[in-house]
């Protein structure tokens, strides 16, 4: 998606990660938690959008 940032890169700069497919939240997490998570590993190769907040 155009604007998006991959979510290695994004996991390794933020506090908390979250996984919005559809419209629904179906991971969230700590960011050094998440970084090597089966879910975020498979989302982010269905192109799903990851965004966090520091």
């Amino acid at each position: 998606m155009a604007g998006s940032i991959p979510a290695p890169a994004t996991l390794r700069v933020t506090d908390r990660a979250y996984v919005i497919e559809s419209g629904v939240t179906t991971v969230e997490g700590q960011s050094a938690d998440l970084l090597n998570d089966p879910r975020i590993i498979d989302a982010h190769h269905r192109r799903v959008v990851t965004a966090g907040s520091i």
